[in-house]
């Protein structure tokens, strides 16, 4: 009796008996193998799903307190506008801006092919144009740190600067194999780029740290490209999905 070369399932040649015992052991192997593979499956749907609802419940949270505070700007105003009986277009004008908040997605990346680094071209991305862009990877990572990466900008690996010391990343973050999601924000401050990650963990708890760029080392009109590294070569793998969002000022 033959078999095949990964499974054991049976091949007969002509001579071979036909028996019944032999075609239900092979059937019990399938039946095994699809059932474990449609759990793996299931599993892996569940943790994407919770990391997006975790990172558009956050969006959902900056655009609304964004709104608010507009809202209030724009109640001050329409006192102002209504002692001084103005014109109530430029009022109705300014409600529209109001409910318009431009909160915008910049890019959707795909990680075509597994890689030790990503570079994520971002240089059409003019920070003084937005109070701050909003990068949420959705990556999972292999090798001997497989639970996390790094990021860099322009590809520098030094003149970081976290809680006072110098470090050769702008962030290390987790992957989804961390079961968390992260994010972070880099936004332009007196024409230099600025950092800021949050963590959010599935169980809705959240996590501030930051870094940034040493100022005066890179001016915010030379961004050109954010890259995504695996820790101690390790890959981040094919499939995953970088968001880029931009909230104007």
């Amino acid at each position: 009796m033959n078999y095949t070369e990964n499974y054991r399932l049976n091949q007969w040649d002509p001579e071979d008996r036909i028996l019944r015992e032999d075609f239900n052991r092979d059937n019990a192997n399938v039946e095994s193998g699809l059932t474990t593979l449609k759990q793996g499956l299931e599993t892996e749907t569940k943790s994407r799903e919770a990391a997006v609802s975790a990172a558009r419940q956050e969006a959902t949270q900056a655009v609304n307190a964004a709104k608010q505070e507009a809202s209030q700007a724009l109640a001050a105003a329409a006192g102002a506008l209504e002692s001084s009986k103005a014109d109530k277009t430029a009022l109705a004008q300014l409600q529209a801006l109001v409910d318009a908040m431009p909160f915008v997605k910049l890019r959707e990346v795909t990680i075509s092919q597994s890689a030790n680094q990503v570079d994520v071209d971002v240089q059409d991305i003019k920070l003084d144009q937005y109070a701050y862009v909003l990068f949420v990877p959705y990556l999972y990572t292999d090798g001997v740190e497989a639970r996390q990466f790094m990021v860099r900008i322009n590809g520098m690996s030094r003149d970081y600067r976290s809680e006072n010391s110098s470090t050769s990343y702008l962030f290390r973050m987790g992957s989804l194999i961390y079961d968390s999601s992260s994010e972070f924000r880099i936004l332009e401050s007196g024409g230099n780029i600025k950092g800021i990650m949050t963590e959010v963990d599935f169980t809705g708890s959240l996590d501030h740290v930051g870094s940034q760029v040493n100022e005066t080392v890179l001016q915010a009109s030379q961004l050109q490209t954010v890259n995504f590294i695996g820790v101690d070569g390790g890959l981040i793998r094919q499939g995953g999905k970088i968001y880029i969002y931009g909230v104007k000022r």
